[in-house]
C-alpha cells in the first residue's frame, strides 16, 4: 500500500506505510448490501488510516455466500494487492 504523511504536530511529519488492515461489517441487509468499516494499520499496529465501503448487487455482494474470506478478496482487489 502507499505511504501515507501524517502531521503530528505542526513542525513534525511522520510517514506511515499501511501493511494490515481490519474490517468488520457494521450495516447488513438480506440479499442487498453490506457495509464495511475497514481500519487500516502499520507493522506496529498503530491506526493509520480507516474507510467504509459497500459490498452490494452491482459489485459482487450476491457472490459472497457462506465463506467471509470473499470480503478479504475483495478489499484487496480494491486495492490491487491480491
Amino acid at each position: 500500500m502507499n505511504p501515507i504523511t501524517c502531521n503530528l504536530y505542526p513542525n513534525i511529519k511522520k510517514t506511515l506505510v499501511m501493511v494490515k488492515f481490519r474490517y468488520s461489517i457494521y450495516e447488513y441487509k438480506p440479499f442487498e448490501y453490506a457495509k464495511i468499516s475497514v481500519l487500516f494499520l502499520d507493522a506496529d499496529d498503530t491506526p493509520v488510516d480507516n474507510a467504509i465501503y459497500t459490498l452490494d448487487t452491482t459489485n459482487g455482494f450476491l457472490d459472497w455466500g457462506n465463506d467471509d474470506k470473499y470480503i478479504e478478496t475483495w478489499l484487496r482487489a480494491k486495492w490491487n494487492i491480491l
